[in-house]
């Protein structure tokens, strides 16, 4: 596996979640007003570095996506969402895992070693440029990244 940054990771993550089914938008950068209904965030939200003894650093990432909604109609907007519990862990975890064909993942295109796991929760209301937002804030926790020193 050739080595990473954590922009890189990012950015694969981006393209990953952009395959998602209902995800309007997912921007590599995101803009202070957003145009779409349904869009994804993606940000490296905390993390820790080691040196290895073979010349690289190690990271742990806990990659934060948040999957957010501007419709105003709260029954509306919750039944449009819940699916993407399912289809965004599905999209992140396929990358790490085999298919039922044994095919190995692409591992966000070799930049993300592996994951610990997918953590959600709801997130009621927020405000994104002013909008309330609903939607779902997820974790890829422990994203591991190796860097030559």
């Amino acid at each position: 596996m050739p080595p990473t940054d954590v922009n890189s990771a990012i950015n694969q993550i981006v393209a990953v979640l952009r395959t998602v089914s209902g995800i309007e938008n997912v921007p590599l950068n995101p803009p202070s007003v957003m145009s779409y209904t349904t869009f994804g965030l993606v940000y490296p939200s905390t993390g820790t570095f080691d040196a290895n003894p073979t010349g690289t650093k190690k990271g742990l990432h806990n990659i934060a996506i948040d999957i957010l909604s501007r419709d105003m109609d709260k029954a509306n907007v919750i039944n449009k969402i819940k699916p993407f519990i399912d289809s965004v862990s599905l999209a992140l975890l396929r990358q790490i895992s085999y298919d039922v064909s044994g095919n190995p993942g692409q591992r966000f295109g070799d930049t993300i070693s592996t994951f610990e796991d997918v953590t959600y929760s709801f997130i009621p209301e927020a405000d994104y440029g002013g909008v309330p937002v609903t939607g779902y804030h997820f974790s890829m926790n422990n994203t591991k990244l190796l860097t030559s020193l």
